[in-house]
């Protein structure tokens, strides 16, 4: 059974994230978004301006990151918790939102992948 969370209504058209929907999703403020993915408030934008080209970027990976965990997590909420508190091996023990922080959201996505694969961490 595929477990994905469907991710649509997350996004415009134009492939942008729609914050309230994600705020919603996860049950998060924007000040708390925005210390997650390592940003300011104000470049996540309002309803009637987008979020800043960087911040879009770390938000697109925070959705992208979050919806492969759901697969074995189960549920989006549960994905969130594991990627905030779950220490990677791989990263001396960093957690993904550590390395989003950090402008390293490619190298979560290949050690996730690889996990998908059969590889160890």
């Amino acid at each position: 059974m595929d477990l994905r969370h469907d991710t649509t209504h997350l996004l415009r058209a134009d492939g942008s994230v729609i914050i309230k929907a994600l705020l919603s999703s996860l049950g998060l403020t924007r000040s708390e978004l925005a210390e997650t993915i390592g940003a300011s408030e104000q470049s996540l934008g309002d309803d009637t301006q987008a979020a800043s080209p960087q911040t879009e970027r770390r938000l697109a990976d925070l959705i992208q990151i979050l919806t492969k965990l759901t697969d074995w997590s189960g549920s989006f909420g549960h994905a969130f918790f594991l990627f905030t508190s779950q220490p990677l091996a791989s990263f001396a023990g960093e957690t993904a939102a550590d390395l989003l922080r950090a402008g390293r959201a490619e190298a979560v996505k290949a050690y996730l992948s690889r996990i998908e694969d059969g590889g160890y961490a």
